[in-house]
Formats: C-alpha cells, sequence, structure tokens
C-alpha cells in the first residue's frame, strides 16, 4: 500500500490542476484516484505541503538548469572553431581557390596551359611553395 504523498506524488499534475480550478477543500471530490486511496482529511492535510514542497524543488530546479544552459552557451562558445586565416587571392602569381570541398587548390596559365597545384584543407604558405616548386619543376 502507498502512502498519501506516493499517491499524492503519482498524481501531481491532476492534483495541482484541481486544487488550482476547484480550491483544496473541493479538490478531493473530483479526484476518484484519490479518493479511493486515502480520505479527505488526509487529502487535506497533506496536499498542501506536497504542492509547496514541489513548487519549491520545481523552482529549485528550473534555476539551476538556467545556470547550466549558461554555462552551456560560454562552453560552446569558447569551443567554437576559430575562423581560419583568410586566403590570399594570389601566392606567387598564382590565383589560390578554396572549392567546395574544402580544399586550397593553385591554378596559373603559363605556356597556353592551365596548371594547378594540390595545397590541402589548410594554407600553408611553405607547403604551397614547395608544391609550386615540384609543379613547376616537373612540366618545364
Amino acid at each position: 500500500m502507498r502512502t498519501p504523498t506516493e499517491v499524492i506524488l503519482a498524481h501531481l499534475p491532476d492534483v495541482t490542476a484541481a486544487v488550482a480550478v476547484y480550491g483544496i477543500d473541493s479538490a478531493y471530490s473530483h479526484l476518484p484516484e484519490i479518493r479511493k486511496a486515502m480520505g479527505g482529511n488526509a487529502f487535506r492535510i497533506i496536499t498542501p505541503i506536497v504542492l509547496a514542497t514541489a513548487d519549491r524543488l520545481y523552482k529549485d530546479y528550473a534555476t539551476r538548469l538556467a545556470g547550466v544552459r549558461e554555462e552551456n552557451v560560454a562552453l560552446r562558445h569558447a569551443m567554437a572553431p576559430t575562423s581560419p586565416s583568410p586566403l590570399p587571392k594570389n601566392f606567387q602569381g598564382w590565383t589560390v581557390y578554396l572549392g567546395k570541398d574544402g580544399y586550397i587548390r593553385l591554378y596559373k596559365k603559363r605556356q597556353g596551359r592551365g596548371w594547378s597545384v594540390h595545397v590541402g584543407k589548410v594554407w600553408d604558405e611553405e607547403k604551397a611553395g614547395r608544391k609550386i616548386a615540384e609543379r613547376v619543376g616537373k612540366r618545364t
């Protein structure tokens, strides 16, 4: 057998609504599940205590939740990736292009033909210079 407090907590939304609409004295007659489990006097004595405790716990929960949400926003902001350094439009006479796939390529028209160099996902001038030197050395 459940205690009167457990019964009220099990039906807390119904009890809260009934008390708000009918008042504490009339709510008991509108809750058949509660009438089966406990007497009217026990309901009148215990319900205000349970509702006050539930309200206080809810307010405490809401306060904690707001704090956690603020902390979550701060952490997400702190962990957000920083924007990469802007790509130059040209590098050593080559046009720098960031493709839709996220890869950086260098293009140049030389001797009537199009040349391209694949740099990678992260811009690195040293790597780009090395790749250009390799490409020009192969195809002269």
